[in-house]
């Protein structure tokens, strides 16, 4: 629509465009046999915000009390791991979305 900005609201998930960063899915760990099912599910950050798309701005969420649970161990958003791996993934795509799209 003109005048509007328009997003995703993705999980902004890596996926066959950029399998070199799918190790950052989920809990940090990358098992190309179990990820072969959802990389047909649609969600790939790189591909559903460039611009082929209607998209004006890229987004994503995290839960690092989720997300990272696995990598950092229980109460993970308080530890400097979820920290850690937040800040990678917000780089990651922060440098994905100036260099790219």
């Amino acid at each position: 629509a003109p005048k509007q900005l328009v997003t995703s609201g993705s999980e902004g998930f890596f996926g066959p465009s950029t399998l070199q960063y799918m190790y950052l899915n989920g809990n940090g760990t990358f098992d190309h046999s179990s990820y072969t099912g959802q990389m047909c599910t649609g969600v790939d950050f790189l591909a559903n915000h460039d611009d082929t798309t209607a998209i004006d701005l890229p987004s994503f969420h995290l839960y690092p009390d989720h997300h990272a649970e696995e990598l950092c161990g229980r109460g993970a958003p308080q530890s400097d791991c979820a920290l850690q791996w937040t800040e990678v993934q917000t780089r990651t795509r922060m440098e994905l979305a100036s260099s790219v799209l």
